[in-house]
C-alpha cells in the first residue's frame, strides 16, 4: 500500500514487477508454483478490487499466465531455465505470452472494473508494456539467484551443475546489449 499499489489502475508502474515476481517463481516451482502464484493474484485482485477484480481479472492472468508457463517448458523441454539459447528463448517467449491476454481485453476489463483510461499510450499496448517490461529484468533475476535456494526450501533436489562467476567481459557483453 505505501508504494502506491492502492491505485486504481490495473497495473500501475509500481506494481508492475509483481507478476514479474510471481512468474518467476512459477517457472522456479512448476505446476505447485502456478497454483499458488495464482491463488496469489487471485487474492490480489480480490482486495484491490473487490469482487469483479476476483471474477473478471484473476481468470485473465490465469489464462495468460498459464500460456506463458506452458509454452516455456514446451520450449525449454526441461533445461535449466537460462542455461543456453533454447532455454532463454523459451523463457523470453513465455515472458511475452505471460501478460498478453490481459492486455488483448484490457478495455474490456478496465470497463468491468470500473476504471477509466487514462489518456495517451492505448491501454492494451501500455498494459502489455509494463507487464512484459517488469518480467524481462525482474524473472531472471528470481530465476538464477532464488531458483537453488528455493528448490532446496520446498524439499526440490538441487541443481548439479555450479554457477560460473560473472566477469568483467559478462557485465560488458550485457551492457553493450542492452545499449543495442
Amino acid at each position: 500500500m505505501v508504494d502506491g499499489s492502492s491505485w486504481k489502475t490495473l497495473l500501475t508502474p509500481t506494481i508492475a514487477y509483481r507478476p514479474a515476481v510471481l512468474f518467476g517463481l512459477m517457472l522456479v516451482f512448476g505446476w505447485r508454483g502456478l497454483l499458488w502464484t495464482q491463488l496469489v493474484f487471485l487474492a490480489a485482485f480480490a482486495i484491490f478490487f473487490g469482487w469483479r477484480g476476483a471474477v473478471f481479472a484473476a481468470p485473465l492472468y490465469l489464462a495468460s499466465q498459464l500460456c506463458g508457463f506452458l509454452v516455456a517448458r514446451a520450449l525449454g523441454r526441461n533445461q535449466a531455465w537460462l542455461t543456453g539459447e533454447r532455454s532463454t528463448l523459451a523463457f523470453l517467449a513465455g515472458a511475452l505470452l505471460a501478460s498478453a491476454i490481459p492486455a488483448l481485453l484490457n478495455g474490456p476489463l478496465l470497463t468491468a472494473l470500473h476504471i477509466a483510461a487514462r489518456p495517451g499510450v492505448p491501454p492494451p499496448v501500455e498494459s502489455w508494456l509494463r507487464g512484459a517490461a517488469g518480467m524481462l529484468p525482474v524473472a531472471p533475476a528470481v530465476l538464477v539467484w532464488c531458483s537453488g535456494p528455493f528448490s532446496e526450501w520446498v524439499g526440490l533436489p538441487a541443481q548439479t551443475e555450479g554457477r560460473k562467476r560473472i566477469t568483467a567481459r559478462n557485465i560488458l557483453d550485457l551492457g553493450l546489449e542492452i545499449a543495442l
